[in-house]
């Protein structure tokens, strides 16, 4: 065998390894999201947990709504959402205000039980914003060498990741506002594809991913291919489901 054919047949042999192994990361400095496919509007969702016995508990319905706003002489999403539990005092409502470009961070605020925590971003990190009455996390600052996703934004987020194919690998660059886990990247991964019915026997086409916290938590979410809405997510966190499902209609 001549040493060039042994070259080009090793070659075949380790392309589909080397494509299979390619991870695309997705973050705000690479601008590679479908941001295009973001929509405004009103939606709902219907979140509970459930052990392993499949009893069912902490029942809450989930308000969001996308709007496109100019803040500050840019244009922008602005992202509302109120969580309702039975318990009123367990209620949170969340205020997120992102560059409509690539969905960087300006501002972000919550309100849970009289306790609020509001941030402001800029391109060398987050600090508590002193505008903000009683703000909890005042003096809360962190820089970033490499600008991550709000986790607040997630649905939208992963809903408008550039997903081509069943088996592709993202990591994408995510943050809460305020917590103790810096910025990092979380593995995503495409699993297939399935139809998930909805209202009135009708079927939407959607990716199942997988995104993963650490060895023990992840989600897997489906997302629509069409309108690129995450409509079905489920958690898995050490011996509980968390089920987030959107509803029909808009409930409030």
């Amino acid at each position: 065998m001549s040493e060039r054919f042994y070259t080009w047949a090793l070659l075949l042999i380790l392309l589909p390894v080397s494509a299979h192994a390619q991870v695309d990361s997705v973050s705000i400095g690479r601008n590679n999201l479908s941001v295009s496919k973001i929509r405004p509007g009103k939606s709902s969702y219907s979140v509970w947990f459930q052990d392993t016995t499949g009893a069912i508990s902490q029942v809450s319905l989930w308000n969001r709504e996308i709007l496109l706003s100019r803040f500050n002489g840019r244009d922008v999403i602005v992202v509302r959402q109120m969580r309702y539990y039975s318990d009123p005092k367990r209620n949170k409502s969340v205020y997120t205000v992102s560059d409509r470009r690539t969905l960087q961070t300006i501002y972000d605020f919550m309100s849970r039980g009289g306790v609020n925590e509001a941030f402001n971003y800029s391109d060398k990190g987050i600090s508590g914003a002193d505008s903000v009455k009683d703000n909890s996390k005042k003096d809360f600052r962190l820089s970033f060498k490499d600008f991550p996703f709000c986790f607040e934004m997630d649905l939208e987020i992963l809903s408008l990741l550039p997903i081509t194919q069943v088996g592709q690998k993202l990591v994408v660059n995510f943050y809460h506002p305020g917590g103790d886990i810096p910025p990092k990247y979380y593995p995503v991964e495409v699993l297939g594809e399935e139809n998930i019915q909805t209202i009135n026997n009708q079927s939407v086409s959607c990716w199942k991913i997988l995104l993963r916290y650490d060895e023990n938590s992840f989600d897997y979410s489906w997302i629509t291919k069409q309108s690129h809405e995450l409509i079905r997510l489920e958690g898995h966190y050490d011996n509980m489901i968390f089920n987030k499902v959107k509803l029909g209609v808009p409930v409030r």
